[in-house]
Parts: structure tokens; C-alpha cells; sequence
């Protein structure tokens, strides 16, 4: 099983979106994938819910140590994608994890995860905005490779710094990370794309992933349809070819 993470400290750039969206794909493609909301909004979780049922089990009992991890996993209704879901209790969580001094607190999800690592091909890690979560952390430490879906805002672009340097400070306890590299969301063809993407590519060097996703107003109906952009405009559109040549390029640099 391997473990992919999307993560940046800026919110609204595409985290929730771009996993989403690659865990249908994979699973599309006849992958077993689990989706794991690690962001208290839950938008992930909210996404996949079948019949806006209450999860009486999420991410929070996993990492406390309530249940094993198998009792919080939910299907989906599309074959082959399974979610943990998140609660807008996660930050209680985090705290009752810090308070806890007993054990190591940043392996915990990766060492929950080992009882299902025969049944899965890819765990997909939505990450949340926080910038140092303990919740985070524990996301990178069972991750193989992590992705930064970036905007081409001066915001984002300003924080990509310490972005990186998280995900090099999980590497030096997380041997098996990788920073895959990073990607446009949003993209289009104005200058200030451009001068962004030169940007990046200065700081980031091959990082920077040459595929980027494309601005699409369908992306927006697809949230609140709670579709897949792929199944909703079947593969056809502009920003639908692109997550698919996104997935591929993630699976690629995956399994080197």
C-alpha cells in the first residue's frame, strides 16, 4: 500500500479537490484506494457520505486509540474507493494527543494503518491547512510521497517555503517520504500564471511538475453535486484530461 499526501499550510488551493479527485481516478482504474480526511472541515469526508448519514466513527477514535482503524473505514458508491471521515473535533484530538507523553505521537496513524496495508493499493492523505498539526504530521509519517497543490497567488507562493521545510523536517523521522513535487490549480493563461510558474520553478527547480490544472467553472457545480469532475463531465473537459494526466504522473513518480 503505498501512501500519497496533498499538503500546503495555505488553505484553498486545491488539497481537498486534488485528492478527491485522484482517489476516484485511481479507483476508476480498478485500484483499491482509501481516502483519509485529515482536515477538520471534513470537506473530503462530505464529499463521498452516503445519505448525509453520521459517522459514528472517524479519524479521531484511529488516533487516540478508540477503535482499530477497520471500524472507522466507510464505503463509498463507487467500487473500489473507501474514506475515513474527519470531525470538526479534530483539533480536541490533537490536543489529547500532545497531552499524551507516553508514546510517540506521529507514528500513530502509520502504525494503525499496518492492519490494512494488504487491502488497499494506495491510501490517499487530505491534508489540512494547519501548518504544524500533530494530525498533519502523522499524515507525512505514513506517507511514501507528498504533493503541494499551489495557487498562483503571492500568498501561497510566500508560504511554499515553509511548506517544504515540514515536509523535510518529516523526512528525517519518516525515511521512506518523498516530496513528489508540486502543481498549478486554477491555472490559465495570464501573465500573472506565468510569472508565478517562473517563480516556483526557481525555487523548486524539477519539482515544479510540469502538468497543472486548468480553471473550470464546472469544478465548482461538481462540490456541490458531489461528483467527481472526471464521471460529471466523463473525461471530455479540459480540467478532467488534466487530473487524469495528474493521476498519471502521481503513479509514476509513485512506484520508481
Amino acid at each position: 500500500m503505498k501512501g500519497i499526501a496533498f499538503y500546503n499550510i495555505k488553505g484553498g488551493c486545491g488539497k481537498t479537490t486534488s485528492a478527491i479527485n485522484v482517489s476516484y481516478i485511481l479507483a476508476k482504474e480498478g485500484k483499491k484506494v482509501l481516502l483519509v480526511d485529515l482536515d477538520p472541515q471534513a470537506n473530503s469526508s462530505d464529499f463521498y457520505e452516503l445519505d448525509d448519514c453520521e459517522y459514528p466513527l472517524t479519524i479521531a477514535d484511529v488516533l487516540i486509540g478508540d477503535c482499530k482503524v477497520d471500524k472507522a473505514i466507510y464505503h463509498s458508491k463507487y467500487n473500489g474507493l473507501d474514506f475515513i471521515p474527519s470531525t470538526i473535533l479534530l483539533g480536541r484530538t490533537e490536543k489529547m494527543m500532545t497531552a499524551n507523553t507516553t508514546v510517540p505521537q506521529q507514528f500513530k496513524l502509520k502504525s494503525a494503518l499496518k492492519d490494512i496495508e494488504n487491502q488497499y493499493d494506495y491510501v490517499i492523505f487530505d491534508c489540512s491547512p494547519v501548518s504544524e498539526s500533530l494530525i498533519n504530521i502523522n499524515g507525512l509519517a505514513a506517507s511514501d510521497q507528498v504533493f503541494i497543490p499551489l495557487k498562483s497567488d503571492k500568498w501561497t507562493i510566500d508560504g511554499l517555503n515553509y511548506t517544504v521545510e515540514t515536509i523535510k523536517t518529516v523526512t528525517s523521522f519518516n525515511f521512506q517520504l518523498h516530496f513528489g513535487g508540486a502543481f498549478f490549480v486554477q491555472n490559465e493563461r495570464r501573465v500573472i500564471n506565468a510569472q508565478a510558474t517562473e517563480i516556483v520553478k526557481e525555487m523548486l527547480g524539477d519539482k515544479l511538475l510540469d502538468i497543472s490544472i486548468s480553471k473550470n467553472k464546472n469544478a465548482e457545480e461538481c462540490s456541490y453535486l458531489r461528483i467527481p469532475i472526471v464521471e460529471y463531465q466523463k473525461g471530455e473537459s479540459t480540467i478532467a484530461k488534466d487530473y487524469i494526466k495528474l493521476t498519471e504522473k502521481i503513479v509514476e513518480i509513485t512506484n520508481r
